[in-house]
């Protein structure tokens, strides 16, 4: 019999552990509320669950426009915030501050009329600044709220549930943690990364059909994590169609990702232009992925076109993105993170790199040999170019990102992945776009890596 147990406990040790290589427990502190919903309730009237607020009060607007998209109510700029029922029959979120306010409008996807009782847990981080949600234990939203001047009394006093007959509400209540669980590989083989600026959320090719033509050329890279740019309310509708998690960092720059984030990196520079996320992408594997937006001026193009002395050239690159990714690069330092921690930066620099605009591609570039400060700031900071590294003759292989769209501008590379030197290796990297001219969606094309971590690095 012994002999027996012996021989069985081997066994009994290997199975938990395969059991234990996909279950992941990720247990997060705040400010957390949770409550059940059941309807069947058909509205265009925006009708509240749960708010803090008067959201009845407000009229319906549009917040169509070149920085935002959908509709809401005039009464979520007022302090507090409401979580109600879309048209469309899904949930619906705002915050606001009587000066700003954030919009969370998914798509049907979200539906919560069905008849069905379904759970709502939502987390305010009032350290970091966030808010953290699940529909049914799956995550599906983080916003970076750093200016909102969120507080507690701000998102615990005066809580309404709905007066209307048609949405039952139970089981609500407040609790200081939340646990989440994830199913994870120990390791993945590679992650498929794409960055691109969208331009005004997708939407110049035509509204909805601008934006579903993104939709579809991102679902076709089969994407892990996605950096956009120009985000602008089109990306709850993005991360939903690719059933992906929607981390907004600001109304311009987002990320999306098929991992868990475990957490926000908010708190440094202007979140307009920088923020980041860790992202646990394997038990045994975490990464830091930061996103960027950098100045549009000064005009490349119209100072090679006043043959502007190189001095003057470069002391105006450096009055806005050659000192805007000094401050990256700070605000990265001042999180402390370990340098072991694999890191991509990623994002539209609106700048040359000085790998590209050398002595051999001179003639394309007004006969200038360009020391950009981004990318040499990049560069001397320990990060590579992988589209670059991949593809390393910048004469055959330039890599133009700017401008599908705009073929009679200066044709050049202004967005970039960039990866720490030590914990990667490079699969594959390409840059799409100019191959649809005009019916490409965006003035920006799209740059995409394959990427693998060298070893393991403990979240």
């Amino acid at each position: 019999m012994a002999m027996g147990i012996r021989l069985f406990l081997p066994w009994l040790l290997l199975l938990f552990l395969v059991g234990s290589a996909f279950a992941q427990k990720i247990e997060r502190f705040g400010q957390v509320l949770t409550f059940q919903v059941k309807t069947e309730l058909q509205s265009d009237s925006f009708p509240a669950l749960v708010t803090n607020k008067d959201w009845a009060g407000g009229r319906i607007i549009s917040l169509e426009s070149n920085s935002n998209y959908g509709q809401t109510k005039t009464s979520g700029v007022r302090r507090g915030w409401a979580f109600f029922l879309q048209p469309n029959g899904a949930l619906g979120w705002n915050l606001g501050n009587e000066k700003q306010r954030v919009d969370y409008l998914p798509t049907a996807r979200r539906q919560i009329n069905d008849g069905r009782w379904h759970e709502i847990t939502c987390l305010f981080d009032l350290d970091q600044e966030s808010m953290w949600m699940w529909l049914d234990d799956e995550h599906l939203t983080t916003y970076n709220l750093k200016g909102m001047n969120i507080d507690s009394a701000m998102i615990r006093l005066g809580v309404q549930i709905s007066n209307k007959a048609e949405i039952q509400i139970r089981k609500l209540r407040w609790d200081t943690r939340h646990r989440e669980r994830w199913k994870l590989d120990n390791s993945v083989d590679s992650i498929n990364l794409v960055n691109w600026n969208i331009w005004h959320g997708g939407r110049h090719n035509g509204g909805q059909d601008g934006v579903r033509d993104v939709i579809r050329i991102l679902s076709e890279q089969d994407p892990d994590i996605i950096c956009l740019q120009e985000t602008y309310g089109s990306g709850p509708i993005m991360a939903d169609s690719l059933n992906m998690i929607f981390y907004s960092i600001s109304s311009n720059l987002s990320i999306l990702s098929r991992y868990p984030i475990l957490r926000l990196y908010n708190h440094g520079w202007d979140s307009f232009r920088f923020g980041g996320a860790s992202i646990q992408v394997g038990q045994e594997q975490a990464i830091a992925v930061f996103d960027v937006w950098l100045h549009y001026l000064p005009n490349t193009d119209q100072m090679l076109k006043e043959q502007m002395p190189m001095g003057d050239f470069m002391a105006a690159e450096m009055r806005t993105r050659g000192r805007e990714m000094l401050l990256v690069h700070k605000a990265i330092r001042q999180l402390g993170l370990d340098p072991s921690v694999p890191r991509i930066i990623a994002g539209d620099f609106n700048s040359g790199s000085h790998l590209d605009w050398t002595a051999r591609t001179a003639r394309r570039h007004g006969n200038q040999v360009v020391p950009w400060p981004a990318s040499r700031t990049m560069a001397r900071e320990g990060y590579q170019d992988v589209w670059r590294t991949v593809h390393p003759d910048e004469v055959t292989e330039p890599g133009y990102t700017w401008s599908p769209r705009f073929r009679d501008q200066l044709q050049y590379r202004i967005d970039y992945i960039y990866t720490d030197r030590q914990n990667w290796s490079y699969l594959a990297s390409t840059i799409q776009g100019y191959e649809l001219g005009a019916k490409w969606p965006s003035d920006h094309a799209m740059v995409t890596a394959s990427l693998k971590l060298s070893s393991p690095v403990r979240p």
